[in-house]
């Protein structure tokens, strides 16, 4: 983990000079383009507290069950009831969903790069 943020520091400088140096001359005051560290810690937050809820909802929920009678009615099944159903099928359908929009970011994205490159 370290390694790769360290890695991405050292390919910042060069990213941002490619932008500058291929960027289409009709976009203003791009030679003046910098990484911002507020909008930088923001997103670093906001993805952080993002996994943190993600991670310890199923955590915090199974806190709250009573793990004896749980395995007693179910027998080797942990959560068979139609509300933990509920549950993770809500988990699938937002993971489902967050995938698609990371897609339907990186698409355009990826489409810009190569008009720039075709420049």
């Amino acid at each position: 983990m370290r390694a790769g943020r360290h890695r991405g520091d050292l390919h910042r400088p060069a990213i941002i000079k490619a932008v500058i140096a291929y960027g289409p001359s009709s976009i203003p005051r791009l030679e003046e383009t910098s990484i911002d560290a507020r909008v930088l810690l923001f997103t670093l937050a906001i993805a952080a507290l993002t996994a943190g809820l993600f991670a310890l909802a199923p955590a915090w929920r199974i806190t709250r069950q009573d793990i004896r009678e749980a395995l007693q009615q179910s027998g080797n099944a942990v959560s068979s009831g139609k509300a933990s159903q509920r549950y993770r099928e809500a988990l699938v359908v937002a993971q489902g969903r967050a995938l698609a929009h990371a897609a339907d970011r990186r698409w355009p994205a990826g489409q810009e790069l190569r008009t720039i490159a075709a420049r």
